[in-house]
């Protein structure tokens, strides 16, 4: 029922606000947002307004940023539903690094020559100077 305006948006938008909406009732700052979501700030802000426009004065209220929160949060860490559910679990991120190359694969990498990026010989040249 929290959920209702993100029904009837495609299963990837309804995740993407829900994962910003979430971040940002545990941070309350667009900044925090971003950094918490790996994004740029003002891609942020645009999805932020977008769920101001969304949900309107239940984000001004406090009972219901708490029930929002709750909800968000059990979708978070539940088990996956229906995909037309507004209420089934988001894609979530891996929260670990990906493994490092094995000893042999990174001495590997380390001989390997490195392609140069062409550089122009302008670089190089000095302004000139008083004589």
């Amino acid at each position: 029922r929290r959920l209702a305006p993100l029904r009837g948006m495609a299963a990837g938008r309804r995740d993407m606000l829900a994962e910003t909406l979430l971040a940002w009732l545990e941070t309350g700052k667009s900044s925090s947002v971003a950094s918490r979501l790996f994004i740029h700030p003002q891609t942020a802000r645009y999805r932020l307004h977008k769920l101001q426009d969304l949900f309107g004065d239940q984000l001004d209220n406090p009972d219901a940023r708490f029930e929002l929160a709750l909800v968000l949060r059990a979708r978070h860490s539940g088990p996956q539903r229906d995909p037309g559910d507004p209420v089934a679990a988001p894609r979530s991120r891996p929260a670990t690094r990906p493994a490092s190359p094995s000893p042999s694969a990174a001495s590997a990498l380390a001989a390997a020559p490195r392609p140069r990026a062409p550089v122009s010989d302008r670089a190089y040249r000095r302004a000139p100077g008083p004589a």
